[in-house]
């Protein structure tokens, strides 16, 4: 078993005065790049026959996210699952659990999953994954166009405390209303602490992973190209120990038949 430093030990060599300023509480974020051709068929084929709708924060495109529809379509809310794609989501939760096991964090399992489909000029507007603790993308098809994955500095919010900070008007459907501006508006210059918005380039096979807490999106796919589309697999993970509580709180907001998110992953069995 690999001999961790006790914490005094990393404290003796992180604070000797004078200092130079410390970066701490780092946020993991992770990528792996898949084999994606030999799942490409298989995706299709799932795209293709899954249930798609326009949706609130998808523009310029479609998504199979749509608790509406997994009324009726319970798989919709974890297309991962489906049979012809089993090697795909195996070698995901790989990757999640060394995530995990790197990270210090005890194993998760995957419990639902959708697709995005964007084309030109499509974008996905900035929010964050509620119910999970751990969030990740794969990437199906990616063109030389698509706009990268975007992920906001949590602390840019928190850090607004001044209450004469800046307002905007946000519109969302026919809903209007005055939010706090969130970001460094304080800022002289920009340094590794005061900006708020990362690019993450994105492309065919990538497996990305992140806290769920982060905020993202993805800006105007401008550069694709007529008939090209950006698709994307998101996916929520929560503690392996704690599926049991899942399932009935899925069952009760998402579906009206039975759901077992403990067979998500046989290796919990």
């Amino acid at each position: 078993m690999k001999k961790y430093k006790k914490r005094d030990q990393f404290k003796e060599e992180k604070w000797k005065y004078p200092f130079s300023i410390v970066p701490i509480f780092a946020t993991p974020v992770a990528g792996y790049q898949l084999d994606h051709k030999q799942y490409n068929k298989h995706l299709d084929k799932v795209v293709d026959k899954t249930p798609v709708s326009e949706y609130p924060a998808v523009h310029g495109g479609v998504t199979a996210y749509d608790p509406k529809i997994a009324k009726e379509h319970r798989e919709n809310m974890h297309i991962l699952g489906d049979k012809a794609l089993e090697p795909l989501l195996g070698e995901i939760q790989d990757c999640v659990d060394h995530y995990m096991e790197k990270v210090g964090f005890k194993p998760a399992a995957i419990v639902s999953s959708w697709f995005n489909i964007l084309e030109k000029d499509g974008y996905v507007d900035a929010h964050r994954h509620k119910h999970s603790y751990l969030s990740g993308c794969y990437y199906h098809t990616c063109p030389e166009g698509s706009s990268p994955f975007q992920l906001h500095d949590p602390k840019a919010g928190i850090l607004n405390m001044n209450k004469n900070k800046p307002t905007a008007k946000l519109k969302r459907g026919k809903e209007e209303r005055i939010v706090d501006v969130e970001g460094y508006w304080h800022r002289e210059k920009f340094t590794a602490y005061t900006y708020e918005w990362t690019d993450v380039p994105v492309n065919s096979g990538l497996l990305f992973l992140f806290p769920s807490y982060l905020g993202h999106r993805v800006k105007p796919c401008k550069d694709l190209k007529e008939g090209e589309q950006r698709i994307n697999f998101s996916f929520n993970c929560i503690a392996k120990e704690h599926l049991e509580d899942y399932t009935k709180w899925a069952k009760k907001h998402f579906y009206d038949k039975e759901l077992d998110h403990t067979k998500c992953d046989e290796r919990n069995q």
